[in-house]
């Protein structure tokens, strides 16, 4: 039996990277961690962008450790919704065309 995960968050390295240059023009707080894990902050608003949520290889590393064999990914905290417009859609398309870049690499 297929085992699928549809609880399940990515963030693409080219939007995490948005994130690390244009989010602080928006209003939000980026930084990192002890670990090295880009942070982000914006009111009522936190988020760690640890390895596991970022790292396709480490993905799967879990998924095969705990027999899952599909993951639905989605987008989750800090999303696009709380930038202003014009950087929302931004945040929003590079995720789409980021996501579709990097699962497609990995196949």
């Amino acid at each position: 039996m297929t085992v699928i995960d549809t609880h399940t968050y990515f963030f693409p390295h080219e939007w995490v990277g948005l994130l690390e240059r244009e989010a602080s023009n928006h209003g939000a707080t980026m930084g990192k961690n002890e670990q090295g894990a880009v942070t982000f902050a914006y009111p009522g608003i936190r988020q760690v962008f640890s390895r596991g949520f970022i790292d396709l290889g480490v993905r799967l590393k879990a998924m095969d450790a705990e027999g899952i064999d599909v993951h639905s990914l989605s987008l989750t905290t800090p999303m696009a919704y709380w930038a202003p417009p014009a950087f929302g859609l931004k945040l929003a398309q590079t995720f789409n065309d980021s996501c579709s870049r990097e699962l497609h690499a990995g196949t």
